[in-house]
């Protein structure tokens, strides 16, 4: 399978977060980099941040509108991604980590979110 340019603004705008240079992510955004993107494990530049401990980072993403829940190729995706971050919050509450769990929080973060996965089926 071959790298294509969307495949190189994703690693280029993950490798911007990692580090925390805000510069390379309003570049990488004004040359059309998607912060709703999800990558292959389903998270969103937003998520990759807040995990790094990029808090600056985080607020620029929120600035451009990007949410937690971003864009998946299809509703059972999204479904996963939302089941995982369900789980991620109760994981931050049960070790205490306060600062990701706060992050999480102030980015939309919902703890009572159910999200419906079918007929009568919900993800907790």
């Amino acid at each position: 399978m071959s790298r294509t340019a969307s495949d190189d603004v994703a690693s280029n705008i993950r490798q911007a977060l990692l580090t925390g240079k805000l510069f390379a992510i309003d570049a990488l955004v004004s040359l059309g980099a998607n912060v709703n993107a999800a990558d292959g494990e389903l998270r969103t530049p937003l998520q990759v941040a807040i995990e790094h401990h990029q808090a600056s980072a985080a607020a620029a993403l929120r600035d451009l509108g990007a949410e937690l829940l971003g864009q998946y190729a299809n509703r059972a995706e999204r479904s996963i991604a939302a089941s995982r971050l369900a789980t991620r919050l109760r994981e931050l509450a049960s070790m205490n980590d306060s600062r990701k769990l706060i992050a999480y929080l102030e980015s939309g973060a919902n703890p009572d979110h159910l999200e419906k996965v079918g007929p009568g089926g919900y993800w907790e």
